[in-house]
C-alpha cells in the first residue's frame, strides 16, 4: 500500500502518533499513581 507522505496526510500521520503517545503517558501514569497509592 503506498503511502503519500506530503501535505496533510503527514501531518495527520504525525498527529495521530503524538495523539497515541500522549494517551499510552497518561494511561501509565494513571497505573503508577494508582499503585503507588496502593503501595504507600
Amino acid at each position: 500500500m503506498s503511502y503519500d507522505w506530503s501535505g496533510a496526510g503527514r501531518r495527520r500521520t504525525i498527529a495521530t502518533v503524538i495523539g497515541a503517545a500522549f494517551l499510552l503517558l497518561a494511561l501509565a501514569a494513571t497505573v503508577a499513581a494508582a499503585v503507588g497509592t496502593s503501595l504507600f
